[in-house]
């Protein structure tokens, strides 16, 4: 949670810092318009504050940044198909709900990392349990993050009550504790969002002229990234659950249920 709230802040302070330099930059060039060689001065002058993009292309920079919220807008707007829209739309509302509405330019590499790692936290059936339906339809959705903060919880307390029964050993436990946990976003559908991530800012290269970085990360890096993350308190007990329901071995107390079943004890009559 705190690399989250780091990188989040991270963001929003770069965003901040260069939305003052811009701002600065941008009304000198504006009130200098009229006077000659004033924006080749400007330019010089800013050169240091500026990326090395920026000063390949000032008039672009004068423009303004390319926000998240327009990108996505864009990319929703020139996608291929509604189902494709629908997709971009989904992936750029978890975005905007983890960064904010950022300068495209401000995101790295590690920023995407961080948002990856926070996509395969979020529920499997996430969005789905808001009580909507024909007749009700006012009720408000929880953010990702609060729906990630009470999956969290939720499998805590799992894992407290079935740790501290002693009687288990590890293997049961670990049997156990897989048959409540809730289900998280399959890594292929993670890898479906770092697709259409990608896509959102493509389109703003093609669409917007935006000229940063388009591709952060490969679906095998990301992947990597999530497994050292997940390694890295080498904790016995830690299983990510998927959906569709993970294969692993059956608790002895299931199958005691099951070996005690009618299907295998036979069914004694009324008499």
């Amino acid at each position: 949670m705190c690399d989250r709230q780091n990188a989040s802040s991270s963001l929003r302070f770069s965003s901040l810092s260069r939305g003052i330099v811009t701002s600065f930059v941008t009304d000198l060039a504006v009130k200098r318009r009229s006077e000659p060689h004033a924006k080749r001065q400007v330019s010089v002058a800013a050169s240091n504050l500026l990326t090395e993009d920026e000063n390949k292309d000032f008039d672009r920079f004068i423009a303004g940044e390319i926000m998240l919220s327009g990108a996505i807008e864009s990319a929703v707007v020139n996608a291929t198909s509604q189902d494709m829209a629908r997709k971009y739309a989904a992936t750029g509302a978890i975005a905007l709900e983890f960064w904010g509405d950022i300068a495209l330019s401000t995101v790295s590499t590690e920023h995407v990392k961080d948002l990856m790692w926070f996509v395969q936290r979020i529920p499997a059936l996430h969005g789905k349990k808001h009580g909507n339906n024909r007749f009700v339809k006012d009720r408000q959705n929880a953010t990702k993050r609060e729906e990630v903060e009470l999956a969290d919880l939720h499998d805590a307390e799992c894992r407290t009550k079935i740790e501290h029964d002693t009687s288990l050993s590890l293997p049961e436990q670990r049997a156990r504790l897989v048959e409540v946990l809730i289900p998280r976003l399959t890594m292929t559908t993670v890898g479906h969002h770092l697709d259409w991530l990608h896509a959102i800012f493509r389109n703003a290269q093609e669409t917007l002229r935006y000229k940063g970085q388009i591709r952060f990360l490969t679906t095998n890096k990301m992947q990597q990234h999530i497994k050292v993350q997940s390694e890295k308190n080498k904790d016995p007990l830690f299983f990510r659950k998927e959906k569709p329901k993970d294969r692993d071995s059956w608790s002895q107390d299931r199958l005691r249920k099951l070996l005690l079943s009618p299907i295998f004890t036979g069914c004694g009559s009324v008499s």
